[in-house]
């Protein structure tokens, strides 16, 4: 029997940006795992748990260099629109899958709270099941939960190095104010 499928192969790549290093876990020309925020590019590696070899730019695919650009260009300020990025967020539940699909769909600029999201998703009062789909987010930035805050307009939860000041760093990067 000959299978017809092809598996997509994974590979890895990282690279410095204004908000630290940026790594990327690819899974064919989709983005399976993002890491960003650190000093060193090792610790960014690590993050990935990636057995693959680093790939450096020239060594990946059109689609992959395009999607390198579009980070640093977000991370640079310039408005780069990542919601065209094509995920693999790999192993999730349906629910899970609904929030972040939902969350890839507030603007940049623009943020709703965890109990909006849930309300979005059909789930209204699932409030702390969003913020644990938001914790289990394995490509921040692309999964814009940054854009998630607390019923009170405050910052709640991220997992990026420098946690909550990250959260405000990105939101201010997108023009959004945020309370104290």
């Amino acid at each position: 029997m000959i299978l017809n499928a092809v598996a997509e192969l994974s590979c890895v790549t990282a690279f410095n940006t204004d908000l630290g290093w940026i790594g990327l876990r690819f899974q064919g020309d989709r983005v399976g795992r993002l890491v960003f925020g650190h000093d060193q590019m090792g610790e960014t590696i690590s993050r990935l748990d990636a057995a693959e070899d680093l790939l450096d730019e020239p060594q990946l695919s059109a689609e992959q260099r395009r999607v390198v650009e579009l980070l640093r260009a977000y991370a640079a300020g310039k408005g780069a629109d990542l919601s065209q990025i094509e995920i693999d967020p790999g192993p999730a539940t349906p629910f899970q899958r609904l929030v972040w699909q939902a969350c890839r769909e507030i603007p940049p600029g623009e943020t709703l709270s965890y109990g909006q999201l849930a309300q979005v998703v059909g789930s209204p009062g699932a409030a702390r099941a969003v913020g644990s789909c938001m914790a289990k987010n394995r490509i921040p930035l692309i999964i814009p939960c940054h854009r998630v805050i607390g019923s009170s307009g405050k910052l709640h939860g991220f997992s990026a190095p420098q946690g909550l000041t990250m959260k405000q760093r990105l939101l201010q990067l997108e023009g959004v104010g945020v309370a104290d």
